[in-house]
């Protein structure tokens, strides 16, 4: 029977399970810049010209589920969590 394969229950369920919202954060101003160092659990970021460069790994280390990706230039973060309430609270 269709209806048994085609529900509304189901449908969410895949939907909760393979979607994901994902936060931007865009850096900008002379000398700012995030990066890993070596490698993800360690996230660096220097907040303009002259500062020194801030530890950010316990932010990282807060929700197991949550990844943050860093672009090449290091101007674009963008925070992925599987719902709004864990990647929102990455962010901030």
């Amino acid at each position: 029977d269709a209806r048994q394969t085609d529900s509304r229950t189901i449908r969410n369920a895949y939907q909760t399970a393979t979607h994901s919202i994902a936060v931007q954060l865009i850096l900008e101003g002379r000398g700012v810049k995030a990066y890993y160092q070596p490698k993800y659990p360690s996230l660096l970021v220097r907040m303009g010209v002259g500062t020194k460069v801030q530890d950010l790994s316990y932010v990282l280390l807060r929700d197991k589920e949550c990844m943050v990706h860093v672009n090449k230039p290091g101007t674009l973060l963008v925070v992925e969590g599987p719902t709004r309430a864990q990647a929102g609270r990455m962010a901030t």
